[in-house]
């Protein structure tokens, strides 16, 4: 047949597209950008969640290190024992000496002291632990922002997919009722949208767990 059209001087003649075939990839093409405009609002959403979490982390593990040096400071004094200063020196309420005797005294001084550790403790285990909490969701929201993309993607794929099997059905019908067959086989454009970078390039970490 294209001979054929050679030696009539019709084979330059330009393809056609059936409006159906158009409308097809009309609609396909605006579910795939649909789909990421979502994916894209939802990604932004997510990466200032993350943002937020990281400045929170980054706060916790610099107050992480100065509750550290307190708590090792406060160990240091209550390993020493209480000095002489502290020893010697009254409070107004304890000017008596008949009912506040030294020992009392150094016993009240080495509890402030073993106060002072638990509190600087207490105060490094809150710090840590909210650390750690801020950490998970910092992990957490940059799996959901890779999770996003990839459901992103998957749909995108599907809409292809789902639009090629229509193609498939609406030409097989066509081509099988028209009288030329090779001709319009010939002539017929075959239109598919153009996907995007973001379906058409599998992502590195996909492409290796795949494997």
């Amino acid at each position: 047949m294209a001979k054929l059209l050679e030696q009539d001087g019709q084979a330059d003649l330009p393809k056609i597209e059936t409006p159906h075939l158009a409308m097809l990839a009309h609609w396909s093409a605006g579910l795939i950008q649909a789909e990421w405009i979502r994916c894209e609002d939802d990604c932004r959403l997510l990466g200032m969640q993350l943002a937020v979490a990281e400045n929170a982390a980054h706060g916790l593990r610099l107050r992480c290190e100065i509750t550290a040096q307190y708590l090792a400071t406060a160990r240091q004094r209550a390993a020493a024992g209480p000095a002489p200063l502290e020893l010697c020196g009254r409070l107004p309420a304890e000017a008596d000496p008949t009912t506040h005797p030294d020992e009392l005294i150094a016993r009240r001084r080495r509890t402030a002291l073993a106060n002072a550790v638990r509190r600087a403790q207490d105060a490094h285990v809150e710090t840590c632990t909210r650390l750690d909490e801020e950490m998970r969701r910092s992990a957490l929201l940059r799996e959901l922002l890779i999770r996003r993309e990839r459901v992103a993607r998957a749909r995108a794929l599907r809409v292809h997919q789902h639009f090629q099997l229509r193609r498939a059905v609406y030409l097989g019908r066509l081509v099988r009722r028209h009288a030329n067959r090779a001709l319009l086989n010939l002539l017929l454009e075959l239109s598919t949208p153009d996907l995007p970078p973001w379906v058409r390039d599998e992502p590195a970490g996909d492409a290796e767990a795949a494997r």
